[in-house]
């Protein structure tokens, strides 16, 4: 017998809820029309055909409601377990990256020799064969391919990443030779004196010293000798706003864009701030902003040179502290957008994300944040596990769904599940989503200005 494991997208039983309850709104609807009409009739036996006929409506309407009401109970009680799952696991894996850590040296002499050998082999194997035969050579390549897509975009792997980057505080605190309730203690489920931003900003600010050795003090300081950059306005035209979020996510800036990475739309006064995801993969301070080197610095919360490159199109599109702006990203746009949001000088009404990392951020109170993520994207779990829910806390959002499940993979990219194509689909199928986040979002997109200017925006660094 195979065992299964199942998995329950709540988009779509949240969907399903909101479909039975406008049901239910349009029978008590028609039941109110009814009983008017019942002063209408003067013959007994029409009016006693009625009374039957709203009597069977009113049982369909019961029907109707606990079906309803059971769809809402199940997406709810489904969220629960996950959640206590989810911390459950997550211990577990800090205690087992604090024993990694403290067993480092012993696990590079036993694992990093056979390692080395079989990435060595790999690449001995790839070289003869391209030499013998280029044919063979390209099928293995995207064999290859494939496999790392395939095993990426698999959900047990994603959520182990996400479990594993919560867990580097521990490892380190192992490394340092920290006692594991000291490291328990200290971590993010504890005193949060140690934390996921922590250790990225250690990397962050190690990669600025390599990138600037030149003026390494300063970069040590916060990378702000990597945040210097300008910015120009491609092109300017008339706009409209966006209907839903699906329209909102398809206006991020992409390769069709001549290399802009910020869009700007102005509808009277309020602004609509979309920004674009990574471009180089680089580590180096090249001149495009959009790279690793700045997805290490917002992961920190150190300045990044995208970062800067936003709010310096914003400032030069000319918003200022009081206008409302609505942010909406992608990827390491997504994070960027949190991170102007929780700036004091800007006036964030709404944030929507789609496949950011987000996850350790903490939404400015009253700012409607809808967080779009895959479970078969692996890059939202470089943020570490999601926030445990707490009271008298904001709380994102997040509309999750398995994105490539039943589909077949080419190979052709590493991240099929983070495509924001495949993001725009997912924001299609939360329209019947209720959820009070959901619907502050929506109406923010809705009360715009039918008319207004868009502009997008090319920055480099300088």
């Amino acid at each position: 017998m195979t065992r299964q494991r199942v998995v329950v997208d709540t988009i779509d039983l949240d969907s399903n809820a909101w479909q039975w309850h406008r049901q239910v709104a349009h029978i008590d609807e028609w039941l109110a029309s009814a009983q008017t009409m019942r002063g209408y009739f003067s013959i007994d036996t029409v009016d006693d055909e009625l009374l039957t006929l709203m009597s069977q409506v009113r049982r369909m309407r019961c029907r109707a409601h606990e079906h309803a009401s059971s769809l809402t109970e199940a997406a709810r009680t489904y969220e629960t377990w996950e959640t206590d799952i989810g911390v459950a696991c997550q211990r577990a894996a800090d205690a087992a990256w604090w024993l990694c850590g403290r067993l480092a040296p012993l696990l590079t002499l036993a694992i990093g020799p056979g390692v080395l050998v079989g990435v060595g082999a790999a690449q001995l194997f790839g070289a003869i064969l391209n030499a013998i035969a280029p044919a063979a050579a390209t099928e293995y390549e995207q064999m290859s391919a494939r496999a790392w897509a395939t095993v990426l975009a698999t959900p047990a792997v994603v959520r182990a990443i996400e479990l594993s980057v919560g867990s580097l505080d521990e490892a380190l605190a192992g490394f340092a030779g920290a006692p594991l309730p000291v490291a328990l203690a200290l971590g993010t489920a504890g005193a949060g004196v140690t934390t996921t931003a922590g250790a990225a900003r250690l990397a962050s600010r190690i990669n600025a010293i390599i990138a600037k050795p030149d003026d390494a003090m300063t970069a040590s300081a916060g990378g702000t000798t990597l945040a210097q950059t300008a910015v120009v306005r491609t092109e300017t035209a008339p706009a409209q706003p966006p209907r839903d979020f699906a329209e909102a996510l398809q206006r991020i800036p992409s390769d069709s864009d001549a290399g802009a990475q910020v869009r700007i739309e102005d509808y009277d006064g309020t602004y609509v701030v979309y920004v674009g995801g990574t471009v180089d993969g680089a580590l180096g301070a090249n001149a495009q902003p959009w790279d690793m080197s700045s997805n290490l610095a917002a992961l920190g919360g150190d300045p990044s040179a995208s970062e800067a490159a936003v709010r310096l199109a914003m400032a030069e599109s000319g918003i200022s502290h009081d206008d409302p702006v609505i942010l909406v990203g992608h990827s390491q746009g997504g994070l960027i957008a949190m991170r102007i949001a929780q700036a004091s000088e800007v006036h964030a009404t709404t944030v929507i994300v789609a496949g950011a990392p987000i996850h350790r951020i903490e939404p400015p109170a009253g700012v409607a944040v809808v967080a779009f993520e895959h479970r078969d994207d692996v890059v939202p779990a470089l943020g570490g596990p999601r926030p445990e829910p707490e009271l008298n806390r904001p709380q994102a959002h997040y509309v999750l769904r398995t994105a490539l499940a039943g589909k077949q993979l080419d190979g052709s990219d590493a991240l099929p599940a983070h495509q924001l194509s495949e993001y725009v689909e997912t924001a299609r199928t939360s329209s019947d989503v209720a959820d009070a986040r959901l619907e502050a979002a929506r109406r923010a997109l809705i009360q715009l200005e039918p008319q207004g200017t868009s502009s997008l925006w090319r920055a480099r660094r300088t």
